[in-house]
């Protein structure tokens, strides 16, 4: 099972998937619109069947029975960024009752990286406007003290919340060593690798890749992933201009659209501009360079080299 994270060039990986002969690859769409796989990641307790999962990958299986390795994979398995991740750990449980046998795949990329690419996503598809600031990923809160309501405290603020839930994600869902532990706890075999590896030698890691797979033809480069298939992301202005139009989406008068667009994109300018240091304070504020290290210290991925100046 190839669980993702999300922006770790699992599109690539799932075109090498799909081309080699050995490897009996399920994915997208089916993954997330076959009734058991939807159910997995988007019905709760009262609608998921946990048989029908179990009987649907028995049946791939069985079709598939011919080739070594059969190969699920859906990035959002590790949770749903634009939920806050807040079904990742439903997903693990149920994954594990199900396929408590079954390998792990997971990729991991340096934070700052992986949350701008999440970000410049999110804006590019139109599911969000702003620049990246908390509305988009926040940190912890230090809470609602039982002594401040018993004063008579009742004022509303974001910022006191753990999880605040008006922001796409925290930057707690990105402390890597729980999401591991998450996996570990539930499958005897849990694979990690880095995307900043496969970036630089597609081709050494994906032989590597292959060992772990015991499908001798991944190694092999088909001719039509030569280029590798990738998502490609906005520059900083056409990120800009596509916030305005995201903005614009409920706006039908051309006329009104016209004299909008100019303002709003000052605006979005300008409040990017206030977020320029964001993402890094966030960042070190959490302290995730010594997460990374215990990571590092435990699977040897080196990803200290590919930490930048935000994780330093």
């Amino acid at each position: 099972m190839h669980i993702g994270l999300p922006k770790t060039a699992s599109t690539f990986l799932q075109g090498r998937f799909a081309s080699c002969g050995d490897v009996a690859y399920v994915g997208r769409p089916f993954t997330q619109e076959n009734r058991a796989f939807n159910s997995l990641q988007y019905a709760d307790d009262c609608l998921f069947d946990g048989g029908e999962l179990r009987r649907t990958v028995d049946d791939l299986a069985a079709r598939y029975s011919h080739q070594r390795v059969l190969v699920l994979s859906d990035e959002m398995w590790s949770g749903f960024p634009f939920w806050g991740f807040s079904n990742r750990t439903m997903v693990a449980d149920r994954l594990a009752a199900a396929l408590p046998q079954a390998e792990v795949l997971l990729y991991l990329r340096n934070q700052h990286d992986l949350i701008r690419s999440l970000h410049n996503y999110y804006v590019k598809i139109g599911w969000f406007s702003g620049p990246l600031d908390a509305d988009f990923i926040s940190s912890p809160g230090d809470g609602f003290a039982v002594e401040a309501w018993l004063e008579g405290e009742r004022t509303w603020r974001r910022s006191r919340r753990y999880i605040d839930n008006r922001s796409v994600c925290s930057v707690e869902h990105f402390r890597y060593s729980r999401l591991l532990a998450l996996y570990h706890e539930r499958f005897a075999k849990v694979h990690v690798r880095l995307y900043e590896d496969l970036a630089q030698d597609s081709e050494a890691h994906v032989l590597g890749l292959s060992e772990v797979l015991g499908a001798p033809g991944f190694a092999e480069l088909p001719q039509e992933c030569a280029e590798g298939a990738v998502n490609v992301s906005l520059a900083s202005e056409p990120l800009l201009e596509q916030m305005v139009r995201n903005r614009l989406q409920g706006v039908t008068s051309p006329l009104a659209q016209r004299l909008l667009g100019p303002r709003l994109l000052k605006e979005c300018r300008r409040a990017q501009a206030r977020c320029t240091h964001h993402l890094r304070d966030l960042l070190q504020g959490a302290a995730l360079a010594e997460d990374n290290r215990c990571v590092d210290a435990r699977y040897a991925l080196g990803m200290q080299a590919h930490s930048g100046y935000a994780l330093q």
